[in-house]
């Protein structure tokens, strides 16, 4: 109801039962200021907030009936309850000694904590059952100079404290019986405190607050992990409301408008406040903003993400509870604190014998800088789980997924409890769209996930549904792989359903649905593979209009649109290159748009820094397995092929040398992609028309059949260009002979069906050099159009499977016969596949020179493309 509303309401009582039934009461005052620009208006209306936070004047009449009051009032006592209820039963577990361990807040012992929360609960119980007792209270407790003064003498006995023990059931006794005054109290009754007077809804609320966030204390001291609810809503409203507070308590100007604040409750629902504004907001989880407002973490010990000058400024100093001011922790003291009283075994010996399986497996992992902005909430009291959570995912969506594992399972040293963090390395050592599962991850992964569900009762709901769902990916001798990746696609599906606000759910879903058709995900004519590719598009989307820094959605859009509809991807692939440093994949992947859209300059940039990134992460981390095999190389594979298209020659050599050296050859010998990394100075060298440098090139290394293959079509056509046709001619025997050879109709070249057809092109393009070289162009052009449709029927990767674009060749060879409406049409289907091809343009200007066009757009188009070049402008070799 809003305030035009409530006042017409209001009018109408009065116009029809008089002023007699209106009661009129001063409920707050404000203190004049000395100050003659002080403004009372804004310290008026944080008062009204927090008062129509007590009195919650809505409902009938305009105001709460009783039976909602008495229901509200209800539900928060019983928040209230289920606080302590929790508490007690971490401290009834301590070890007698443990109540004189110090923690950070104020130098205080655990007895200092419960002694506290005791004597505030008497407090508000005394309250409760009589104003004149509790004014009695209050001033013997300011007879005695101080709460804690008091505290110490009113809980000796016979000249010393009690005993943690029995502190703990006198605790818990009168917590209990004040759950029950609350519980039976007249919600419209006023009860006095410290402060101004309160209803008991509120004061049930501040009591919950004030167990929460002293419960802190005891938490971090043991190092236990703590279980959140959405009952922390209660002190979220708190904490938002008193925005003004925390700085008119200050005598600082309260600064408008109040910030944005988007939460993640524990249960993966988000809570929102104020209007949005990405210049002023505070976003992050619900337990992080609630330890921030209560002053039991700095915000810098947080994962808040804060934005602009008055959420920052309100974060450094926020205060929801009442009082003078006080001061947040330093920063990094609480990680100061669980370092110096973690009882975890060292990374050597953290093997759980239930499961064979080690938190670290002896190493620990770094903590990356530049590892991003992704953020997933987990119920963990240790911040360096959180950190290290985050980042394990990060790498997951950046497919490192060694790196993730490595990241997860330390999550899960740091916090003992943490079951979705084992949930994670499951995920990681599962299949992706660029490798199948290997059978030596299946056992890893099933221990993983069941090393996840023995503890499953310490997580929330929602972390349980997270493993509920990953379990099913997986079974103990592996299964069938494919109706697995099905059963697991639709738990996501479930899991979406549950929490369809979770972006990371919508992200893996989409993920787990292209596992589904990797690299398959539409028809040859573009039109959507299967239902699936319309859910995870519009997964995909989702996720970015939420967070478009969201990096795995960034990352898997670019995959689905970069064949078909690349410029949709576009300002993804700009989002993403400089969004997580540290990743080198992730940094290299908006070059597969850049390729896509003509940016070659762009394409050469990316792969730059994302080499740079991958050198110094594996350097730094001795990485191993498959990402610095694969993955790294694929970087300079991509600046090499990006480098050529601009005609960047001195670059193309030098990349094309350094990715040769690179590729680990007892890997190579049994992928065969990995061997057409090892042909790339043969290809630079046939780009480039440098015959003599392609034949003094050495046999390839014994066991690479593909890369010697490629070296006899270097061969050839450079025997061909130089005029020796009989030598070409064997190169092109030999060529031929392989190409139907068991060790090369046998290699695995990541995607299936491809050896035959660039065994195809290449023997084409020989047979096409050997007629040139004796002037029978029939032939030459006949070949060259065989290698374009043999080209053309390549399955969609980036790069390309073949090392340039044949239309040029064809191109060039129907200028030289005059063909030149045949060399326009070619070249113009060139840049369809090719946009902004400079080659292609050049090609374009001569074939409409030699038509009698005009060429000025063309031309200019052209000039443009070639600006990085260090030849002069070509067609092909």
């Amino acid at each position: 109801m809003n305030a035009e509303q409530v006042s017409a309401d209001l009018q109408s009582d009065w116009n029809s039962q008089g002023a007699e039934v209106f009661d009129f009461a001063i409920l707050d005052t404000i203190e004049p200021s000395d100050d003659p620009q002080y403004d009372p208006s804004e310290d008026l209306e944080v008062l009204e907030q927090l008062w129509l936070e007590q009195l919650k004047p809505f409902g009938e009449g305009g105001f709460m009936t009783d039976t909602d009051a008495r229901s509200s009032l209800k539900s928060v006592v019983e928040d209230l309850r289920a606080e302590g209820d929790e508490l007690y039963q971490l401290l009834e577990e301590m070890d007698t000694g443990f109540w004189t361990q110090v923690s950070t807040f104020k130098d205080w012992t655990v007895w200092d904590v419960v002694a506290h929360l005791h004597l505030s609960d008497h407090m508000a119980l005394t309250s409760l059952r009589s104003s004149d007792d509790f004014k009695t209270l209050m001033r013997d407790m300011g007879k005695s100079g101080s709460m804690r003064a008091y505290t110490n003498a009113w809980l000796t006995e016979n000249g010393h404290s009690i005993n943690g023990p029995e502190l703990l059931i006198r605790w818990r006794t009168m917590f209990q019986q004040l759950c029950e005054a609350l519980a039976a109290a007249d919600p419209d009754e006023r009860f006095a405190w410290a402060g101004p007077g309160m209803k008991a809804r509120m004061f049930a609320t501040a009591r919950q607050m004030e167990t929460w966030a002293h419960g802190w204390e005891i938490y971090d001291l043991m190092k236990v992990k703590r279980r959140h609810s959405d009952r922390l809503q209660n002190i979220v409203t708190i904490g938002v409301r008193t925005f003004g507070w925390s700085f008119s308590n200050r005598k600082l100007p309260v600064p408008e408008p109040a910030p944005y604040v988007e939460l993640t409750a524990p249960s993966g629902k988000l809570w929102t406040f104020n209007d949005q504004d990405e210049n002023n907001c505070v976003r992050g989880t619900a337990v992080d903003f609630c330890q921030v407002v209560t002053q039991v973490r700095n915000v810098a010990d947080t994962q808040l993400q804060v934005s602009g000058d008055t959420a920052n400024g309100w974060m450094a100093i926020a205060q929801c509870f009442a009082g003078p001011p006080e001061d947040p922790p330093a920063p990094g003291c609480i990680a100061l604190l669980l370092a110096s009283c973690a009882t975890q075994p060292e990374p050597d010996s953290t093997e759980d014998t239930s499961t064979g399986l080690a938190a670290t497996d002896g190493v620990t992992a770094p903590l990356l800088e530049g590892i991003g902005p992704l953020q997933f909430p987990i119920s963990t009291s240790v911040p360096l789980a959180q950190a290290y959570f985050n980042q394990a995912l990060t790498l997951s969506f950046g497919f490192n997924h060694a790196e993730a594992v490595r990241s997860f399972k330390e999550a899960a040293r740091q916090d003992a409890t943490c079951g979705i963090c084992w949930a994670g390395a499951a995920l990681a050592l599962g299949p992706n769209i660029n490798a199948p599962m290997s059978e030596d991850a299946v056992a890893p992964a099933w221990q993983a996930i069941q090393q996840a569900i023995a503890l499953r009762a310490f997580e929330t709901p929602r972390e349980q549904a997270y493993i509920d769902a990953i379990a099913t990916r997986y079974s103990e001798d592996g299964g069938d792989r494919k109706a697995l990746d099905i059963i697991y696609a639709g738990s996501m599906s479930g899991l979406v359903e549950q929490y369809p606000d979770d972006l990371n759910a919508r992200a893996l879903r989409a993920e787990a649905l292209m596992d589904l058709m990797p690299w398959a995900y539409w028809n040859d004519d573009g039109s959507a593979a299967s239902q699936n590719t319309n859910i995870l598009v519009e997964d995909l989307e989702t996720v970015m209009a939420a967070d478009p820094q969201h990096p795995g959605a960034l990352h898997l859009y670019i995959h689905v649109m970069e064949r078909f509809e690349p410029q949709r991807a576009v300002a993804a692939a700009d989002r993403l290159g400089g969004l997580v440093p540290v990743a080198g994949h992730l940094v290299h992947m908006p070059s597969h748009i850049y390729l896509r859209v003509g940016r070659y300059s762009d394409a050469v940039d990316a792969n730059a820094e994302a080499a740079e990134a991958d050198e110094d992460y594996i350097a730094q981390c001795n990485a191993q397995g498959l990402y610095p095999a694969a993955y790294y190389p694929h970087n300079i594979h991509f600046l090499w092929y990006s480098a050529m298209m601009e005609g960047r020659k001195t670059l193309s050599i030098s990349s094309a040398l350094k990715l040769a050296e690179r590729v680990p050859l007892d890997m190579a010998r049994q992928m065969g992609a990995l061997q057409s990394y090892v042909a790339v100075p043969v290809y630079t060298y046939v780009r480039f028309g440098m015959w003599d440098e392609v034949l003094a090139l050495p046999d390839a290394p014994e066991g690479l059949p593909f890369s010697q293959a490629m070296l006899h079509y270097g061969r050839g056509l450079a025997y061909a260009a130089k005029g020796d046709v009989q030598r070409a001619q064997a190169e092109l025997d030999t060529l031929s002979n392989m190409a139907t050879s068991e060790p090369v109709q046998s290699l695995n070249m990541r995607m299936p069906g491809v050896n035959e057809p660039l065994m195809g092109i290449a023997s084409s393009l020989v047979t096409a050099r050997i007629a040139r070289a004796g002037n029978d162009s029939y032939v030459e052009l006949a070949a060259l159009e065989k290698a374009v449709a043999l080209q053309d029927s390549l399955p969609y990767t980036e790069p390309p499977h073949w090392h340039y674009p044949v239309r040029q060749t064809l191109g060039e060879a129907q200028l030289r016969a005059g063909h030149y409406a045949d060399a326009a049409i070619t070249f113009a289907e060139d840049l369809q596949h090719f946009p902004k091809n400079p080659w292609s343009l050049y090609g374009s200007e001569l074939a409409q020179n030699g038509l009698g066009e005009a060429t000025d757009d063309v031309k200019q188009q052209r000039i443009h493309a070639w600006r990085n070049a260090d030849i002069d402008p070509a067609v092909s070799w």
